[in-house]
């Protein structure tokens, strides 16, 4: 999910399964209402068609058999993307019959800086040729609001201009300003914890259980939203688990959707949809030790740990 920094900024990126590697790409960020920043808040300065980094990795590969899940890289073009292991970041794969990709990249070997074996925990679902080619097709910008001292509050729109196969197009995306990056609570490992009995039952069921508490994560984000809280805008106190047990008890009910259930609940699945969808609103409506940074100095003062949660640091 794009954020940006209130008062800092960050990198935004356009992480779309283009058919081609961008040659060129712009950016423009307005106000919800297609202001320019400079409107928003005289400190801003405008960004409108500036120009945005558009990667120009391209990788060479190996032949593999369908299935398979590493992939030999015999030449390295451009530059390898820092972090490819993001999880919005993938590789466009075309091959010379036609077959087309787009692969999230899980593990990477680099020699010299040059990339030479890939790394999948999904199997490749086509067979590989010698010559077939992996390009990077993100496009990415900095956004540097050091200097800003307007306490806009609120979203902004972002129109990305690619230039694919000669041709400009637009994307359109709304990103949210927070107060602070809050990491997802819980992991799979998390889940197990709580409910071991239920790996048995996810074995060659679910290939990436990682991904269903990812999913879980994005609906209490939105959940919260609804609420009028951004889980970025929370400040939490040592020990409290809340968001965690939200994300935890959110998967469970997702799993419950695959028929997935808990030893000593699958003779009441009814019941326990029920009771997973009241932990999830009691973890989301009684966060007893979390609270929102009024006065935007990154602790909390007394009078602040009075103010109830709903009462969220961004109004809109």
């Amino acid at each position: 999910m794009n954020v940006l920094l209130y008062q800092q900024g960050g990198t935004l990126y356009l992480d779309k399964p283009l058919e081609a590697q961008p040659s060129a790409c712009t950016i423009s960020i307005k106000s919800l209402g297609n202001d320019d920043l400079s409107e928003v808040g005289s400190t801003f300065d405008d960004i409108d068609d500036e120009d945005a980094t558009a990667e120009d990795l391209s990788l060479t590969l190996g032949a593999t058999t369908k299935g398979a899940r590493e992939v030999a890289v015999s030449a390295t073009s451009g530059e390898p993307n820092p972090d490819p292991f993001d999880e919005n970041y993938r590789l466009l794969v075309t091959t010379a019959t036609g077959r087309v990709g787009w692969w999230k990249v899980d593990g990477r070997t680099l020699d010299d800086g040059d990339v030479t074996q890939l790394e999948f925990d999904q199997q490749i679902p086509f067979a590989l040729a010698v010559g077939d080619l992996a390009k990077s097709v993100r496009c990415s910008y900095a956004v540097d609001w050091s200097g800003v001292t307007d306490t806009f509050s609120g979203r902004l729109q972002v129109f990305w201009k690619p230039t694919i196969n000669g041709v400009q197009r637009t994307y359109r995306e709304v990103v949210d300003i927070v107060k602070q990056l809050q990491s997802q609570p819980a992991t799979w490992a998390d889940v197990l914890e709580m409910h071991p009995s239920i790996q048995h039952s996810i074995t060659n069921r679910v290939k990436d259980c990682e991904s269903l508490v990812r999913k879980a994560w994005n609906q209490v984000q939105r959940k919260l939203w609804k609420m009028d809280v951004q889980a970025h805008d929370l400040v939490f106190l040592g020990g409290d688990d809340s968001l965690a047990d939200a994300v935890i008890a959110q998967t469970m009910l997702n799993l419950t959707h695959l028929n997935i259930y808990p030893a000593s609940k699958k003779d009441e699945p009814k019941e326990y949809q029920s009771e997973l969808r009241l932990d999830i609103e009691s973890a989301l409506g009684l966060l007893t030790q979390a609270y929102l940074d009024a006065n935007e100095n990154l602790s909390l003062e007394a009078a602040e740990t009075s103010v109830p949660l709903r009462q969220a640091f961004f109004r809109r």
